[in-house]
């Protein structure tokens, strides 16, 4: 019985052995293999890279390839996105100047009429001088004197126009230099001028004539208006301190100075 016991652990010992020395073997190739490359001339070590390079090339290629591809990917990705955002904005800004214009155009019914869309600069809209600028989104047919409308009431004229800027000047109806044919409670071409203090006043009514507060003002129809269209309201009439025979009307426009934004220019063509 010892003597198997011996003869175990003897056996035990030469397996140990044996691991052991096939460890101590393996290490002394590598470095034996290394020091034979290291020796060897460069056109001989060349030739292994590029053996190695070829045996390796496809799976590094693939492996550097994933991120690389990823990231394109999701760089199309966001160009989509974005690519739809911008079309959707431009489909809803067409939709709104759609709705304007087919708002405007119901007013002119088998007129010869062109509407041209703009926008008013804010740092421009001077309630002292009662002026303003707009960008226009087109220049071909604009004049001075055509009529500026916005919220579907007149709000002014042009008074100058910039089409090398793509703007143009706009002289309120409430400035004092603005006089506008209107017609009020059945009165027909009686002028309006502006009083400069976001009002005007409706000139030589007489008093015989039923002005009532809150009565609605129209621009009558002319060479740049090719039919009547709201301009404001009556909120004062009261007898004139300078002539007890006619009325002191003051009319308030239809629209408000702080709110304006997107406006439109009436062109009339002459008729064919």
């Amino acid at each position: 019985m010892a003597w198997k016991q011996i003869k175990v652990r003897t056996l035990g010992r030469n397996k140990s052995r044996s691991g052991s020395v096939s460890r101590r073997m393996l290490f002394t190739w590598f470095m034996l293999a290394g020091f034979i490359l290291y020796l060897s001339p460069q056109s001989v070590t060349k030739k292994f890279q590029l053996t190695f390079s070829h045996i390796f090339n496809v799976p590094l290629n693939i492996g550097g390839s994933i991120p690389i591809l990823g990231a394109q990917q999701q760089l199309k990705e966001i160009e989509l996105e974005n690519h739809l955002a911008n079309l959707e904005k431009t489909v809803i800004q067409q939709r709104q100047e759609f709705q304007k214009l087919y708002g405007l155009y119901n007013n002119y019914v088998g007129q010869n009429v062109e509407f041209i869309l703009g926008e008013v600069i804010p740092a421009t809209a001077d309630r002292t001088q009662n002026e303003l600028t707009i960008e226009c989104r087109g220049s071909k047919g604009l004049a001075t004197g055509q009529f500026v409308v916005a919220h579907n009431s007149i709000i002014g004229r042009i008074t100058e126009t910039l089409p090398q800027l793509g703007k143009a000047k706009v002289r309120l109806f409430t400035n004092p230099s603005s006089q506008i044919a209107v017609e009020i409670a059945g009165l027909n071409k009686v002028i309006m001028q502006g009083r400069g203090d976001n009002t005007a006043k409706i000139l030589n009514v007489p008093k015989k004539n039923k002005i009532e507060v809150g009565q609605n003002v129209f621009a009558i129809r002319e060479e740049f208006l090719p039919a009547p269209m709201i301009i404001g309201k009556v909120t004062q009439c009261k007898t004139d301190d300078r002539n007890p025979l006619l009325w002191d009307i003051t009319v308030k426009p239809a629209w408000n100075l702080d709110q304006l934004d997107d406006v439109a220019i009436i062109i009339v063509h002459p008729p064919k």
